[in-house]
């Protein structure tokens, strides 16, 4: 980019950061412009768009959570007309990328948005979005995120290698039950992925795979990861954020306080490693895991929202 370019879309980022603030502090994460293809004002920038492609094999490890051949789109809006400024920007954005000329049949578009914020929903319905996954966060210092008032029949504990083959079960019914609600794709090799990574997050020292124990039985789990710099915690204004990346617990165990005791005894884990927020990811169409984070002291802060596109626009 040309020097004034830049200035105008770092002025423009430096005021959808304040915008974003205004609306939802936890969401005023600064947004990566570095070359953005759309630019919409004519004196003054008012969005921009930058578009990130990201290709994966069908024998990936990413091509789990995804389409193979993904359109990334990042846009910063400013200026009392958010609303236009950002469906001129998809428009443009969403034309671009239909027009590309790519092999891969397997595509889609993606943008994340700050759930707060009524700019982004009208005009990624119009263009054929749908809400897909949405990232929440709860503060682990506010009494709300405090201990589970009952205590359940199951013991809850930290894996072992000898619990590898059951909590993988579960993490695989997790797996199948978010494909079934249109989240993830099927992809041959999941099952392998998945143990290797349930695994090495039983054996890992900067991971925790707590379960919950009936027995011989492992009926629950939950895993957490905590504050070190990773992805997610670029995702939110917030330090010290821990991530709550899978909880299941079985069918024949719920509605007995398992879960809330997972969950507690992974925000106590994740405090003492110096975390003081969590953020987990749950499917926007899963209403029943919606409804218990939010039981839990969630709230939506960032909402996924994904077009696939069909093989004639591919």
């Amino acid at each position: 980019m040309a020097a004034g370019v830049q200035q105008e879309v770092a002025a423009l980022v430096h005021a959808h950061v304040r915008r974003m603030g205004q609306i939802d502090p936890a969401a005023a994460a600064s947004p990566t412009l570095a070359d953005p293809q759309v630019r919409i004002g004519d004196r003054d920038l008012l969005a921009a768009c930058a578009i990130r492609d990201l290709v994966f094999t069908e024998d990936s490890y990413e091509a789990m959570w995804g389409a193979l051949h993904r359109h990334v789109l990042t846009v910063a809006l400013a200026g009392p007309e958010a609303d236009g400024a950002f469906e001129q920007a998809l428009t443009r954005a969403v034309d671009l990328v239909v027009r590309r000329r790519v092999a891969s049949s397997d595509r889609s578009i993606s943008l994340t948005w700050p759930s707060m914020d009524p700019a982004g929903a009208g005009p990624l319905v119009r263009h054929g979005f749908a809400p897909l996954t949405v990232l929440g966060t709860v503060d682990l210092t506010s009494a709300e995120a405090g201990s589970c008032p009952v205590a359940p029949p199951e013991r809850i504990s930290q894996a072992g290698d000898e619990h590898v083959d059951q909590v993988l079960l579960l993490a695989e019914h997790l797996h199948q039950h978010e494909s079934r609600l249109g989240a993830l794709p099927h992809r041959p090799g999941t099952r392998t992925r998945l143990r290797n990574e349930m695994a090495a997050a039983i054996e890992s020292s900067t991971q925790s795979v707590l379960i919950a124990m009936n027995g011989a039985d492992v009926v629950g789990f939950v895993q957490a990861q905590p504050p070190q710099g990773a992805w997610i915690e670029k995702q939110v204004a917030a330090n010290h954020a821990g991530y709550v990346s899978r909880l299941l617990v079985e069918p024949g165990a719920r509605r007995r306080g398992v879960a809330r005791a997972l969950v507690d005894a992974a925000h106590g884990l994740l405090r003492e490693q110096g975390a003081e927020v969590a953020l987990v990811h749950y499917s926007a169409h899963n209403h029943p895991a919606a409804s218990m984070w939010v039981r839990f002291g969630y709230r939506p802060v960032l909402t996924t929202w994904t077009r696939r596109l069909s093989p004639s626009q591919a």
